[in-house]
């Protein structure tokens, strides 16, 4: 069992490593934080501008968007599939925005000091770019989720850790099949922790999401009554939300809410 953190420790003092990181070793995952880096993790054709280096490899990525319109100078805007448009045909709008690169599935015009990158699924080549990113990461990843509360306790918990400890927390609501990736993918190697909120409407929703972020600790809020859609009744919504528990490795730590139906489900989690 990993030592607790004592929270009493001088402030002064050098923090004490949070429980369930991993300390690097010299065969870790390569940290896809370069455009070469990024395309070999998840495949595709890279495509350099005018200027661009011939490799790709001293070329840093910054801020993924989704959203052409929210693109800033030196951001890489990633097209996403949507229900009426695909993000791919908002390509030439992002690098007028000023996008250094595009991660895309169709053919664009590259300017001069840009690039691109060209494959045929961008939602899974987002999902492996976040797992490039979590076998890379040696810090402690915590996941919280909950029918109530989940964003009020992840901001609880990024208060508290931010002060003695480097880390990340899902911005805003980011708890779904494409803002738990875009999280994720705001880890750095110099963060101690990486805080993910994870929702759900369904079952097997938890698992997969805990699945891709891999947690070493997780937090559930409680159940409720509300928002029983999709799960049945609320015995479904536990099922449901038990499945983080499930996802936690024998070294991790469960917290779970004063709740009858979760306390049961409890007693399967591997980790005390």
């Amino acid at each position: 069992m990993t030592a607790p953190v004592d929270w009493n420790t001088d402030v002064n003092s050098p923090p004490a490593p949070l429980p369930g990181g991993t300390a690097p070793v010299s065969c870790a995952p390569e940290w896809p934080g370069t455009v070469a880096a990024l395309c070999r993790a998840i495949g595709g054709s890279l495509t350099l501008g005018d200027g661009v280096p011939s490799d790709g490899e001293t070329i840093q990525l910054g801020p993924v968007v989704i959203d052409s319109r929210r693109v800033e100078a030196g951001d890489v805007f990633w097209g996403l599939p949507g229900s009426r448009h695909h993000g791919g045909a908002f390509a030439v709008e992002a690098f007028r925005r000023g996008a250094a690169g595009v991660v895309v599935d169709r053919a664009v015009e590259v300017p001069r000091g840009c690039w691109a990158i060209r494959l045929t699924d961008t939602q899974r080549a987002l999902e492996r770019a976040a797992q490039a990113k979590r076998a890379a990461f040696g810090g402690t990843v915590i996941a919280v989720t909950g029918s109530v509360g989940k964003t009020t306790a992840r901001q609880m918990i990024h208060t508290v850790l931010s002060h003695r400890w480097r880390g990340t927390a899902s911005p805003r609501s980011y708890n779904n099949h494409v803002g738990l990736p875009l999280s994720m993918l705001r880890m750095e190697p110099s963060h101690d922790y990486a805080l993910f909120e994870l929702g759900a409407s369904g079952p097997g929703e938890i698992g997969r999401l805990a699945a891709l972020c891999r947690p070493q600790i997780g937090v559930i809020t409680g159940t409720a009554e509300a928002h029983l859609a999709g799960f049945g009744d609320r015995q479904g919504v536990a099922e449901t939300k038990a499945e983080l528990l499930d996802a936690l490795p024998p070294h991790g730590h469960a917290v779970v809410g004063d709740d009858p139906l979760l306390r049961r489900l409890a007693r399967r989690c591997a980790a005390p």
